[in-house]
């Protein structure tokens, strides 16, 4: 099946060619009930999430951790039989590559230029450590806080990665009830998609939307609206911090 008539630039990635999970939360539809589940995907872990520095979009790589992350995503997706028809990634390649180790079983990436990680301008690259004192670790924390409500210097604010990703997210609302989808991007983006679906953009609802690297969180659908949020834990390493920017 060939993902429908999207208005958007998608370029289609080469695929490169069974533990079980702790998965909670998460709830099969009822019987004769038909809904459309969306599979919330963030990256796999990088150098920069263990280093606790921002990446935002900076094309920075996955570490092992998080291709064994990804892996692991693999096999409970084929374990539980679940099919992502399609899987659409974020075009930064901490993103891509983890949609392609996904994809071995499922069908091509769909590459979304959209789905790139908010911009924090003048932070890429910065450790969190010197950030909180260069600028006051009062200032810092409020706008970590923040949720991207407030922007970083020459950044993106929430609002901005919202009206950015809406249309995406009302297309794929439309989309036949009997699909399995699944979106590979960044956690700062990942939120702004739950909120434009949820219709919630309060401080603690945005913290909500928040997920590390190595979770996934499912939407499912009935007649276009957002019923329920279930999340996957399919965790195989405390190592490392994961910070709010990818």
């Amino acid at each position: 099946m060939k993902f429908f008539d999207f208005q958007y630039d998608f370029r289609l990635l080469d695929r490169k060619t069974n533990s079980k999970f702790n998965a909670k939360f998460i709830t099969q539809p009822a019987v004769g009930h038909v809904t459309m589940l969306i599979y919330f995907i963030r990256h796999g872990q990088t150098d920069y999430n263990v280093q606790q520095r921002f990446q935002s979009q900076l094309d920075i790589p996955l570490n092992r951790t998080g291709r064994q992350q990804a892996e692991k995503l693999r096999q409970y997706l084929l374990s539980n039989q679940i099919h992502l028809q399609p899987i659409i990634s974020s075009p930064l390649s901490r993103a891509t590559e983890t949609a392609e180790i996904i994809a071995k079983q499922h069908d091509d990436v769909l590459v979304e230029p959209c789905l790139v990680e908010i911009s924090l301008g003048a932070y890429d690259g910065r450790y969190e450590s010197e950030l909180a004192e260069e600028i006051g670790k009062q200032d810092y924390d409020a706008w970590r806080a923040s949720c991207f409500t407030v922007p970083s210097p020459g950044g993106e604010s929430m609002h901005d990665a919202k009206n950015r990703i809406e249309p995406l997210i009302e297309k794929l609302a439309t989309y036949s009830k009997d699909v399995q989808l699944g979106i590979v991007a960044h956690q700062g983006i990942l939120m702004a998609c739950k909120s434009v679906l949820s219709g919630e953009s309060d401080i603690a609802s945005l913290m909500k939307f928040k997920q590390p690297n190595d979770e996934v969180d499912v939407w499912d659908f009935d007649n276009g609206k957002a019923m329920s949020l279930h999340r996957i834990d399919y965790r195989i390493s405390s190592q490392g911090s994961q910070v709010v920017d990818s």
